[in-house]
C-alpha cells in the first residue's frame, strides 16, 4: 500500500514553522530493555552507567555516561535541571535519560558509550525499526555530527576510552550537526538484519579528525542528553510517510523538507506538477521560486 504525504511551502518575508504529523510507532515489540533508562537501582546524589545503576545498559569503557534522573536532588544529575544548575531539558519521556559526550573538548578522541543486549537476537532478512533521540545539552562547546548506534551479535569495547572503530548502521540521513539544544531530535533508520544480532551500542564511532563540529562559548564538550531508545520488527508497526514541516521561507532560501531517516529507499519526490524530482531518498533539499507544494510517496 502506497501512503503519500503533502509538503506546502509559500513564499514569505519571515521564516515561520508549523509542525504537521510525521509518524507514529504502533504496538510493536520494542527489544530494548529499560529503553528510556527509568528502571535503576538507587537513587543516591549521582549515577553512572558503570556501577549496574541501569540494568541492563553499561558503558563499553573505562569512562561513563551520565545518568539524570528526577529522583536525583543533587544539581548535578538531576532533571529537568543538571550539569550542576547550568543546563535544563525535560525528559523525552518518563523522569530520566543519559548524558553523553560524543566528543571531548581536549581531544585525544576520547568517547562516551552505551550499551545494552537485546531482549531477543534479530532475525536474518527482517527489517527492523530503530531510532534513539538526542538533545545537545546547554552549555555544550562542540555541537558534531556522527551521532550513530550500531547493532552487532557480540558486545564491542573501547580502548582506553578511545573511539571504537566500527561503522554504525543508523546515522541522521546526510549526518548532519545536531546543534538543537530545545528539542529532541530523533536518530532513526530501517536495518535489515545478517542474523543473530544481539547487541546495540550509542556513541561517536569515528576520531576527531573525520567529526564535523561547530565551535561554541560551552564550558561541556560534545554533550548530548539521550532518551527513548527502540528496536521493533518493522512489520509490527507502522511507519508513515514524512514530508516534513509546512514552511514559509524568504524566496531564495532553500529548505529540507521530509525525513532523516536512514536505510528508507522505497519513496519517491514529486513537485506540484506531479513531475518526479528525487527516488530513494527520505528527505532533499529544496530552493523553490514560488508558493508551491510537494509530495512523498512511501
Amino acid at each position: 500500500m502506497k501512503v503519500s504525504k503533502k509538503f506546502n511551502l509559500n513564499i514569505r518575508i519571515n521564516f515561520i514553522l508549523v509542525l504537521i504529523f510525521i509518524y507514529t510507532l504502533s504496538n510493536g515489540q520494542n527489544l530494548v530493555p529499560n529503553s528510556s533508562f527509568e528502571v535503576y537501582t538507587g537513587c543516591p546524589a549521582a549515577l553512572d552507567f558503570n556501577k549496574n545503576a541501569i540494568p541492563p545498559w553499561y558503558c563499553p569503557s573505562f569512562r561513563s555516561a551520565a545518568y539524570g534522573n528526577a529522583c536525583i536532588t543533587n544539581s548535578c544529575c538531576g532533571v529537568p535541571l543538571n550539569l550542576f544548575g547550568h543546563s535544563y531539558q525535560l525528559a523525552k519521556s518518563g523522569n530520566a535519560y543519559a548524558t553523553m559526550e560524543f566528543i571531548t573538548n581536549y581531544g585525544q578522541n576520547q568517547r562516551d558509550y552505551i550499551q545494552t543486549k537485546l531482549l531477543d537476537s534479530l532475525n536474518k532478512g527482517r527489517c527492523y525499526y530503530i531510532e534513539f533521540n538526542v538533545s545537545l545539552v546547554t552549555g555544550a562547546q562542540y555541537p558534531v555530527n556522527n551521532i550513530a548506534l550500531h547493532v552487532s551479535d557480540t558486545s564491542i569495547w573501547s580502548i582506553n576510552g578511545r573511539a571504537i572503530s566500527v561503522n554504525p548502521q543508523i546515522i541522521s540521513f546526510g549526518n548532519p550537526i545536531i546543534n538543537d539544544s530545545i528539542n529532541w531530535i530523533k536518530v532513526g533508520g530501517v536495518y535489515v538484519a545478517k542474523g543473530g544480532e544481539k547487541y546495540i551500542t550509542i556513541g561517536n564511532f569515528k576520531d576527531d579528525a573525520h567529526t564535523d563540529t561547530l565551535k561554541y562559548l560551552g564550558f561541556q564538550g560534545g554533550d548530548y542528553y539521550v532518551d527513548d531508545v527502540s528496536v521493533i520488527p518493522l512489520d509490527s508497526m507502522q511507519l508513515k510517510a514524512d514530508a516534513g514541516r509546512d514552511t514559509t521561507i524568504v524566496k531564495g532560501d532553500s529548505v529540507w523538507i521530509g525525513s532523516r531517516l536512514c536505510g528508507l529507499t522505497n519513496v519517491v519526490w514529486y513537485d506540484a506538477s506531479n513531475n518526479v524530482i528525487d527516488t530513494g531518498a527520505p528527505g532533499l533539499w529544496v530552493k523553490p521560486t514560488n508558493n508551491t507544494f510537494y509530495v512523498i510517496e512511501q
